[in-house]
């Protein structure tokens, strides 16, 4: 058949699928060759507007039909078997997902899927769905065919574990292919990632395991007694994740118990010593100091540790590496070289707080560059964040695939005066360029608190959100400008408030309490203090929102309300996909109650912008002082108290009283033309000042 005669039988046959005459269609389609991949692509494009009118039927059929002409497509079967589970169409989901598991067996597909591809497709749907032995199947045969190594190793564990609860009968398939330490493996949290909107209870069960083998270890064997380090130290994200604050705060104190200061000490690196275990600090810093701010507010315990093993984690490569230690260099004339070293230069909290800021510096007095070094795993596609940074700053330095080595080395080979590094301890490749010191400056600003490494000098805060006593905690400089972050503007997405209320079953003159963040920041305190303040609130309800283990979260609250008589008052809202249509849901809420001892930043700055208070505790770390700071830089005091009691009573006023909620409203709504907060371009001046003056201190 001619290329011709094959475009008029396509588009003949094509257009009667629009139509919807499916039966003529094929008739038709059917006189062309298999494969045929421009006609497969043709069918799952039209497949695609039936299921953005949500008629996923067609869709699913359509589908089915493309799979005849490119059966090779791995994609259009996670898709399918999504479908078919959605529309609880069990023999689908059966007949796809075989096809899919013969075409990972046969290996005929040219392009591989990643696992964070597998994972953020339809596969792990079917165990929310109840089609268990079909996941644990289809995993496990992309498992064997393209993993290997400590990967398949660990996914393998993942799956036997699983399998104890979802699946008993498949248990004994992943005998003796993996053991205890491989669920420690990144691998393993960026899979469990997939199932933080989930309802299958990984977190809870991942933790309970390894809890359990940890124990069976001796800790009077220095070797065992680390093993148990890495498998506890690995629970306490997936408790915190699983609404277990109380266990994962008995296993902080035990680690703690087990490893004093003392011991941390003795075992950090010296130089020309091989001495130290990289993988312990790297674990205390990563697992344990990370998680302590979501359970403690006590700064100064929890910088100690931090300082003990953050401080030996940076020190591991400069000792094997000190050629690539920066010489000094002197330069006195303008234009100052800023550079900002991140992860977060898209739409994360940091990249939403930084890049206005970052667009406003002034050309003929700084040169700015931006040096993205997110993990090699990230997505590269350019959202508008991205796109506005790359295209306006000349030097932006796409980094996320450079080895860190040669980060050092674009560093210092760009002369730059000032290094400001955006991402705390949230990723371990600061600890690594960062002691190399690749510019003769560097602070640490935004991503949380400050790193814990020598090599940084100051750390940018302002006068709240660390109280004056602070600096005894930090051996940085503490630059205190006026906020620690502004903003211009964020984009909203469009909401009837009228109908959002109703579709929650919320009366137009309730008052909408809100809560919104991740598991691992509700506290029983936070849930207990703000249950209670709904209780005192006759005709208030609770709006619930956000990521981790859901049904554990929701258990928690249920529980609690169910004793004391509010059950019914509480609202679970899904989350949502784009960040302005989050922003539009914050504008139908009367007040947001912040979490403790982890507030929130990001979040209260949205919800201050739609013009939504938010009522706060203050605490002494800087990550129990962040609402605090932007509420103070407000002028809001009336959303500022300092013990749960007053948070509970100060809860209860303005949830009683609608005229002082509305005049607190009001006050949020002024501050927008009058608070730093707003005002991105000022904060930059500010920003310029305080970078003039350090690099003028040097000098002298």
């Amino acid at each position: 058949m001619l290329p011709n005669e094959i475009s008029q039988i396509q588009a003949s046959g094509i257009h009667l699928l629009e139509q919807e005459n499916y039966t003529e269609a094929l008739n038709c389609l059917r006189a062309i060759p298999t494969p045929n991949l421009s006609l497969a692509i043709a069918i799952i494009q039209l497949a695609k507007t039936h299921e953005q009118k949500d008629q996923l039927d067609k869709a699913l059929y359509l589908r089915e039909i493309a799979a005849e002409w490119d059966p090779n497509n791995h994609d259009n079967y996670f898709y399918l078997i999504g479908l078919a589970s959605t529309l609880e169409d069990e023999w689908r989901v059966a007949l796809h997902s075989q096809a899919l598991l013969e075409l990972w067996q046969t290996r005929q597909d040219l392009d591989i899927p990643t696992l964070r591809k597998v994972l953020s497709m339809s596969i792990p749907q079917l165990l929310e769905r109840g089609y268990n032995e079909y996941f644990f199947t289809l995993l496990a045969t992309y498992c064997e065919n393209y993993l290997s190594g400590q990967d398949q190793r660990s996914i393998f564990g993942l799956l036997a574990i699983l399998a104890l609860t979802h699946c008993p009968d498949m248990v004994s398939e992943f005998d003796g292919l993996w053991d205890p330490l491989d669920l420690t493996r990144p691998i393993i949290r960026d899979t469990m990632n997939f199932f933080k909107k989930s309802t299958v209870r990984g977190s809870s069960l991942l933790a309970y395991y390894l809890e359990q083998e940890a124990m069976k270890l001796d800790a009077e064997n220095l070797l065992e007694k680390e093993q148990q380090f890495y498998l506890l130290a690995e629970t306490i994200e997936y408790h915190l994740h699983g609404s277990q604050h109380q266990k994962a705060q008995e296993i902080i104190q035990y680690l703690l118990s087990h490893w004093p200061l003392s011991v941390l000490e003795q075992l950090s690196p010296q130089p020309g010593l091989n001495k130290g275990s990289h993988r312990l600090f790297f674990d205390f810093s990563f697992k344990l100091c990370f998680h302590m701010p979501y359970l403690s507010d006590n700064r100064s315990k929890i910088r100690s540790y931090q300082k003990c093993s953050e401080t030996a984690l940076s020190r591991f490569d400069i000792y094997k590496h000190p050629d690539l230690v920066t010489p000094q260099f002197s330069k006195t004339t303008p234009p100052t070289k800023i550079g900002y070293l991140g992860l977060a230069f898209n739409k994360h909290p940091v990249g939403f707080l930084s890049y206005q800021s970052i667009l406003h510096h002034d050309p003929t007095q700084f040169q700015v560059y931006c040096y993205d070094i997110s993990p090699e795993n990230s997505s590269a596609e350019t959202d508008f964040i991205r796109a506005q940074l790359e295209s306006r700053i000349p030097n932006f330095c796409d980094l996320r695939r450079k080895p860190w080595k040669d980060v050092v080395r674009t560093i210092q080979q760009d002369q730059i005066d000032i290094l400001v590094y955006m991402d705390a301890s949230t990723n371990p490749i600061g600890f690594q360029i960062l002691p190399f010191r690749p510019a003769p400056i560097q602070m640490s600003w935004l991503g949380g608190d400050s790193p814990a490494i020598p090599e940084i000098d100051y750390f940018i805060v302002d006068p709240y959100i660390l109280p004056d006593d602070a600096q005894a905690d930090y051996d940085e400089t503490l630059l205190r400008l006026p906020t620690f972050a502004a903003v211009d503007s964020f984009e909203v997405g469009e909401l009837d408030p009228e109908q959002a209320r109703h579709n929650l079953d919320v009366p137009a003159d309730a008052i909408l309490f809100w809560t919104a963040a991740n598991a691992a920041k509700r506290s029983p305190e936070s849930i207990q203090a703000q249950l209670e303040i709904l209780k005192h609130v006759p005709n208030g309800f609770l709006a619930i929102k956000g990521l981790g283990d859901t049904v554990a979260v929701s258990e928690a609250y249920r529980q609690l309300a169910t004793q004391k008589g509010i059950e019914n008052r509480l609202r679970f809202i899904k989350t949502t996909q784009l960040e302005e249509n989050h922003r539009a849901q914050l504008t139908i809420a009367d007040l947001v109650l912040d979490t403790f001892p982890y507030t929130g930043a990001t979040h209260t700055f949205e919800a201050l912008y739609v013009g939504t208070p938010v009522l706060t505790v203050v605490g002494r770390h800087y990550y129990g002082r962040m609402s605090y700071s932007l509420l103070k830089n407000c002028q809001l005091e009336d959303c500022i108290t300092y013990s749960m009691e007053d948070y509970i009573q100060r809860g209860i006023q303005l949830g009683s009283d609608r005229e002082f909620l509305d005049r607190v409203k009001v006050q949020v709504k002024g501050s927008r033309s009058s608070s730093v907060i707003w005002d991105a371009k000022g904060f930059t001046r500010s920003l310029e000042a305080v970078y003039q003056q350090v690099v003028k201190n040097r000098i002298r």
